[in-house]
């Protein structure tokens, strides 16, 4: 039988993604027993399935940020050995370039100064720097540094390791449970209310709800300087004998960074000026995740059969958002893999989908073929996140 919510717990952590997890590990670390997770879809479910995985340094101005890089590196590299779960660590090194002076300079600084905090960042040539990417273009580079420790890990895995962790001592998860309201007295949390109208009662409240934590925060009073943005990634078909540990390689100064991705390659992009999204609010988490999506492609066929509002009746477009469905129900659909049975939902996917398409979100599957134009599959994707969003 599912565990009963508790009334009072001396820790409330809502969010049960990387940060929440990384927190119920700590706490318990530290001795504190009573914690609680409050997770309203399923672990990994709202921003952390579709990270990066990037465990990279960058550049690291203060002891403090230091401190909490190493020891997070080097906790994923050891972890599984604590809680027998991978976190899909690979010490596959970390390559950042300049490609003007400014940047190279800065670097230059920087570097002697993390040196001193025990990362290994030490500059090479640019010849050395090709010899580690050879699959890239490296000719304008002025300037690289290399840390040989860094990497990636799959943060699902990293995720779900903690979470194990963090139960070894003596936290408590409890997935489904949306939290509606920070409860508050004399400018101190005093508990949370859920969306069933539960009130736990607490000493501590902790936000890691992600990109819902504004949302949170505003009915308790507290402004977050928290906004879901617009981000782009793509994802290459396999490249025939690229190196599986090809190291990370980020260029800071045209806004972006490549890594191996399942025989393929990963390039992201860091937007200078990011559109904001949702600025009237993140959809809600259904609890039916089978009504709820059954819902978004009625939803998605309405706007492509003249009864939405895109405009004129369009029959292919209407097959294709079908066909994104039944495709990721042939790839995600939910077997068991890790936690157990369970409907096919948005979130479930993101532990199954190591086995398959490992790190690729759904709606950048390969299902496209079938569009006609490029404006065509915009369209499609603007109606399946319509969908979604009502």
């Amino acid at each position: 039988m599912p565990e009963t919510l508790p009334t009072h717990a001396q820790t409330v952590i809502i969010g049960g993604g990387s940060i929440g997890m990384n927190t119920a590990y700590h706490l318990t670390k530290l001795g504190m027993k009573d914690v609680i997770v409050l997770e309203q879809a399923q672990l990994t479910a709202g921003t952390t399935w579709h990270a990066a995985g990037l465990i990279v340094a960058g550049l690291l101005k203060s002891e403090a940020e230091c401190a909490i890089y190493t020891h997070s590196r080097d906790l994923y590299a050891i972890l599984e050995l604590e809680t027998g779960l991978p976190t899909g660590f690979r010490d596959v090194g970390y390559l950042q370039i300049a490609n003007n002076d400014e940047r190279a300079h800065e670097m230059r600084r920087i570097a002697p100064f993390m040196q001193r905090f025990g990362i290994n960042c030490y500059e090479i040539s640019p010849r050395e720097a090709q010899d580690l990417f050879p699959i890239g273009d490296l000719s304008d580079v002025t300037a690289a540094f290399y840390i040989p420790e860094d990497g990636r890990a799959n943060p699902v895995d990293v995720t779900m390791s903690l979470a194990k962790g963090a139960r070894m001592g003596g936290a408590r998860i409890f997935e489904g449970v949306r939290v509606d309201e920070i409860l508050h007295q004399n400018s101190t949390a005093t508990g949370v209310r859920t969306q069933d109208g539960q009130t736990i009662t607490a000493e501590n409240v902790v936000l890691c709800g992600g990109m819902w934590s504004r949302q949170i925060g505003a009915k308790a009073g507290i402004n977050l300087p928290l906004q879901a943005a617009e981000h782009y990634y793509l994802i290459t078909e396999s490249i025939p004998d690229l190196p599986r540990d090809l190291p990370v390689l980020e260029a800071p100064s045209p806004y972006n960074y490549y890594r191996e991705e399942v025989g393929g390659m990963l390039l992201g992009l860091f937007e200078p000026r990011g559109a904001s999204w949702q600025l009237d609010g993140l959809f809600p988490r259904a609890k039916d995740y089978g009504v709820w999506w059954q819902k978004a492609l009625v939803r998605a066929r309405e706007l492509y059969t003249g009864s939405g509002t895109l405009g004129r009746a369009d029959t292919r477009a209407a097959q294709c958002v079908g066909g994104v469905r039944d495709e990721f129900a042939r790839h995600f659909k939910w077997r068991g893999h890790r936690h157990g049975s369970g409907p096919l939902d948005r979130g479930r996917f993101a532990a199954h989908r190591c086995n398959r398409h490992q790190c690729e979100p759904f709606h950048q599957m390969r299902v496209h073929a079938c569009l006609p134009t490029r404006s065509h599959a915009r369209a499609v994707g603007q109606a399946f996140w319509a969908a979604f969003s009502q």
